[in-house]
């Protein structure tokens, strides 16, 4: 049996847990397929002499994972704030995984012709430009919860660790990196946009603390402006 039957095999048994409440059994499962794609791109044409719809059923199962995380968890957000209470590590750690699974995958999209996936072709569904960036490399790469907290706190101006509930983080996405790039694109760009001293001044915070993925995001953000 080659690698690729153990994918197909795999992507139907994925397929077949579509219906399991566990949020985290459908972020891994989207975790995986995302993988699969980014494997298929590279082994295209073997694949396809010898399973010609397993893009389409990759995409078709991706899909329906992430009806199910919107479902559990509405949008591409790392949110940091509850009512009455602070974000737990847990619910942080599920928040930003499902954000950074999406990232790929429409970096995936931007890239090769990916016509059928997770919702991103109509008016009223996802875009990338509404994606918030990938969090800090420190907070990603924090062990445990204490950790977390720690990190988590230092980036909370002094006002906001007096009211940790009413305070949140502010978090960047994907639009505000490429209208940075316009600005400093050229002449003509910046004869008709307005620098925005507060955003650049966020943007430059985030790309000093920005781990590998938002490296990528952020190349990205260059070559598609």
């Amino acid at each position: 049996m080659s690698f690729w039957d153990t994918v197909a095999q795999e992507q139907e048994r994925i397929y077949d847990l579509r219906c399991l409440p566990s949020k985290w059994v459908h972020l891994a499962s989207a975790q995986a397929i995302t993988i699969y794609l980014l494997l298929l791109t590279s082994n295209r044409d073997n694949v396809l002499q010898h399973h010609p719809n397993l893009p389409i059923t990759l995409l078709f199962t991706l899909r329906t994972n992430f009806e199910h995380l919107h479902r559990m968890l509405s949008g591409y957000t790392a949110p940091t704030k509850q009512p009455r209470c602070r974000q737990t590590w847990e619910d942080w750690v599920f928040a930003e995984s499902k954000l950074r699974t999406a990232t790929v995958y429409f970096i995936l999209a931007s890239c090769y012709d990916v016509d059928y996936g997770l919702p991103c072709d109509r008016d009223i569904d996802h875009k990338f430009g509404e994606i918030e960036l990938p969090a800090t490399k420190s907070l990603w790469e924090a062990t445990d919860e204490v950790s977390w907290n720690k990190v988590r706190d230092l980036a909370i101006p002094a006002q906001g660790r007096a009211h940790p509930v009413e305070s949140s983080e502010t978090r960047l996405n994907y639009t505000n990196l490429v209208e940075l790039n316009k600005l400093h694109g050229g002449p003509e760009c910046r004869a008709t946009m307005k620098c925005d001293s507060g955003l650049e001044s966020k943007v430059q915070t985030w790309y000093k603390k920005m781990d590998e993925l938002g490296m990528l995001v952020s190349l990205c953000s260059v070559m598609g402006d």
